[in-house]
């Protein structure tokens, strides 16, 4: 699934960085991706906190917040929550939803945003000033939050 660019570079031109000849870059798995490069080198969690081992923590962390409900048009939320090993705050939750509705309305307001920038450069980009918080029903679906799920302790920020 590698391509070489330029005849002229090919002994040197992707030697170390493959990835970037991939042609099918969207449509290749990220831990193909990251192969090449190995293990993360430094012992300790390093492994488990970047490159591979980080993105394999994240597949491993898959849990289901919102089940699909009996309507026709159902949503479904999972969230995979990772918490860094020297990272600050109660980690970060990336979240896929299926058949969502969001209000982006919080976004578009300027007082909104700018208060989160100031507070967020104020902070020397502390983490937790990083994120805005959204407004009550800024989500919309048609499914069952899980109760131990749907907490404020596994959406930090």
């Amino acid at each position: 699934s590698f391509k070489k660019m330029n005849k002229i570079d090919d002994d040197i031109a992707y030697q170390d960085h493959s990835i970037l000849a991939v042609n099918n870059l969207l449509e290749t798995p990220m831990d193909e991706l990251m192969a090449s490069y190995g293990k993360a080198k430094g012992g300790g969690s390093c492994e488990r906190d970047f490159g591979n081992g980080l993105i394999n923590h994240w597949r491993d962390r898959r849990a289901t917040f919102c089940t699909p409900s009996s309507s026709l048009k159902s949503s479904r939320i999972e969230c995979y929550l990772v918490k860094q090993t020297a990272h600050h705050g109660n980690g970060d939750n990336l979240c896929l939803g299926q058949n969502i509705q969001i209000n982006f309305g919080d976004l578009a307001n300027e007082k909104i945003t700018a208060s989160y920038f100031e507070r967020y450069v104020s902070s020397r980009h502390q983490q937790q000033y990083s994120k805005i918080r959204y407004s009550r029903g800024t989500w919309k679906a048609a499914c069952n939050p899980i109760p131990e799920k749907w907490q404020a302790q596994y959406f930090p920020g």
